[in-house]
């Protein structure tokens, strides 16, 4: 099936894989990760606490990237963007060995 959209949630939420048309070319292929990651300028970081722990999550992803951007928040899951010009890849995998315990983490992703 091929779908076109120019709403790139609605490709993540839909599709394996995407392929990005500029001017009738195609410059990018890959699954909807790979390209946001590549493409977009942020990390997309997904963290999941107890409801009563959402508070220091908060605090620990704004002292791990000033203006990360909070797109969803429910029952204790955050998602973040984190700008790549303030935390690498890197940064955050010590960030979440580092505190993971202390945050009572029950899980968390990074793209």
């Amino acid at each position: 099936i091929i779908l076109t959209t120019h709403s790139m949630q609605e490709a993540e939420q839909l599709c394996d894989r995407l392929g990005i048309f500029v001017d009738g070319r195609l410059v990018c292929i890959g699954n909807p990760r790979e390209i946001t990651s590549r493409y977009a300028g942020f990390l997309v970081f997904t963290i999941t606490v107890a409801p009563e722990r959402e508070a220091d999550a908060r605090a620990f992803v704004t002292q791990l990237a000033p203006n990360a951007l909070l797109t969803y928040a429910v029952g204790g899951t955050l998602k973040y963007e984190l700008p790549t010009s303030e935390v690498s890849l890197a940064a955050v995998f010590a960030a979440m060995a580092e505190h993971r315990e202390r945050l009572c983490v029950a899980d968390w992703a990074v793209a």
